[in-house]
């Protein structure tokens, strides 16, 4: 059976794309690059929290975000907060791996967290060929690790732990890691 672990490091909250474009540029030097991105925000005339899951395998985030078509658009004139995350444990992964990730984060906000009503994403949930698991893990821009989250947050939202079990066809996630002490 084979089986892939995906950790992925979320950096923000950002404010804006703007503020993603320039973040991301000062960082393109150390060849970091960021594939996934989470968006959190209120869309005009509504009372509800909306979400997006989005992935950049083309071009950066930043950029991403500022193409014309991009859901970010209905947000940008009301509060939202932005996360973009990095592979942590494979330097170039494939667009497939990135699909991969992103499909299982839609699924668990669509089925678990947010509902239909709540997700602006319309991907089309497909099964993984084989057994994944994925392991956020979520920072400061900073890079100072984030213990609190505020209500809402995609980093509050979003599992710390999701897995996808090929066997058995089914999705499990823990929402959050609990600390038993340092081993030594």
């Amino acid at each position: 059976m084979k089986h892939t672990t995906y950790l992925l490091h979320w950096f923000g909250p950002f404010d804006s794309k703007e503020d993603v474009d320039k973040w991301e540029s000062k960082l393109s030097e150390e060849n970091d690059y960021y594939w996934l991105y989470l968006i959190r925000g209120r869309k005009k005339y509504k009372r509800v929290d909306s979400y997006y899951c989005g992935k950049a395998v083309v071009q950066y985030v930043g950029k991403r975000l500022k193409n014309s078509n991009h859901h970010i658009k209905d947000f940008e004139n009301h509060e939202h907060e932005i996360w973009i995350a990095t592979y942590a444990n494979i330097k170039n992964p494939k667009p497939q791996d990135v699909s991969i990730c992103e499909n299982l984060l839609i699924a668990i906000l669509y089925q678990k967290k947010v509902g239909e009503k709540c997700l602006e994403n319309k991907t089309n949930y497909r099964a993984p060929e084989t057994s994944v698991c994925i392991i956020n893990e979520w920072f400061t821009k900073g890079g100072k690790k984030r213990c609190r989250q505020a209500q809402g947050s995609p980093a509050k939202v979003m599992p710390d732990v999701i897995v996808y079990d090929n066997d058995n066809k089914e999705v499990k996630y823990a929402d959050s890691l609990s600390r038993l002490g340092v081993l030594e």
